[in-house]
């Protein structure tokens, strides 16, 4: 059973799961950086690949996890996650998206959250993901 507020089970002598957001729509940025931060989460957001990348070097791929959109213009979700495994190769990513295309090589294995998604079902999907990280 899930508990109802996943940061709550990250111990004080743990730091705070460090969760990186990418989603070129604003309201669909905000509406999973706000959830998440609400659960005790630190949340870095950026709206494209490239400022996510940005964010990566500069939090020096101290990152717990990745959540990302897949259509989004210019470099996609896909090219997002191959760009920042190079650089962070052991993020974990969960991928939100509404359409799922084909082809995604760098989502194979990733899991996802269809989009329209429930505060409940994001948090679930982010608790499972950093639940492994510490087990």
């Amino acid at each position: 059973m899930l508990d109802a507020d996943p940061g709550a089970q990250f111990s004080k002598q743990m730091p705070t799961p460090r969760i990186l957001v990418v989603d070129d729509e604003v309201a669909v940025l905000k509406y999973m950086v706000t959830i998440l931060r609400r659960h005790g989460y630190e949340v870095h957001s950026a709206s494209d690949a490239s400022a996510a990348l940005q964010t990566a070097e500069q939090l020096s791929c101290g990152l717990n996890l990745l959540i990302t959109d897949v259509v989004m213009p210019g470099v996609s979700g896909d090219e997002l996650v191959r760009s920042l495994r190079r650089i962070c190769p052991y993020v974990d990513v969960l991928v939100v998206s509404g359409a799922l295309q084909e082809g995604n090589r760098g989502l194979v294995n990733c899991p996802v959250l269809k989009k329209p998604f429930l505060p409940t079902d994001l948090t679930a999907a982010v608790n499972e993901i950093l639940s492994s990280q510490i087990h």
